[in-house]
C-alpha cells in the first residue's frame, strides 16, 4: 500500500528545506562568480521539492495475505525493499516524532537477530496493525 497523504506533505517540506540549505551553501561558495549564484538557491529548492515528490512515492508498506511476511518500501531513486518473515521477528516498536505527530503519522521499527527494519511514516492505525501482525504474541 503506498503511504497516506500526511507523508507526502511531511516529504515535499524536507525536500524543500534539504535543497534550500544545499542551494544556500552553494551560492555561499560561488559568490565570488557575482550575483548570478544567488539563483542556485531556487533552484536547488524545485530540485529538493521533486526529490520530496520522488521519495514520497517511494514509501510503501504492506504485509501478504496470511501476515507470514512483511514487505517496507523506501528510497527516492534507488529503491530499498525489506522483506520479513514474521517468524524472525523478535520485537516491534512503534515510534513517532514531533513532527510525524502533527501529520497523524508514525514509523514502525521492526527487530530482527542483527538487523533493524523500519516502516516509515504510516497512519498509527496502520503502524499498529503492521506491529502487531509482525509479533503477535
Amino acid at each position: 500500500r503506498p503511504a497516506p497523504a500526511g507523508a507526502r506533505h511531511r516529504a515535499l517540506v524536507r525536500g524543500l528545506v534539504g535543497g534550500a540549505a544545499l542551494g544556500a551553501l552553494v551560492a555561499a561558495v560561488a559568490w565570488t562568480l557575482g550575483w548570478a549564484s544567488l539563483l542556485a538557491v531556487p533552484a536547488a529548492s524545485v530540485c529538493g521539492v521533486g526529490w520530496g515528490e520522488a521519495y514520497y512515492r517511494g514509501l510503501g508498506a504492506g504485509a501478504s495475505g496470511e501476515g507470514e511476511v512483511l514487505h517496507s518500501r523506501s528510497g527516492a531513486f534507488s529503491r530499498h525493499h525489506a522483506i520479513v518473515p514474521v517468524g524472525r521477528v523478535q520485537s516491534t516498536a512503534v515510534d513517532s516524532s514531533w513532527f510525524q505527530r502533527r501529520r497523524g503519522l508514525a514509523t514502525v521499527r521492526i527487530d530482527l537477530a542483527g538487523a533493524q527494519v523500519g516502516i516509515i511514516d504510516r497512519t498509527g492505525e496502520d503502524a499498529s496493525r503492521l506491529a502487531t501482525i509482525a509479533l503477535p504474541g
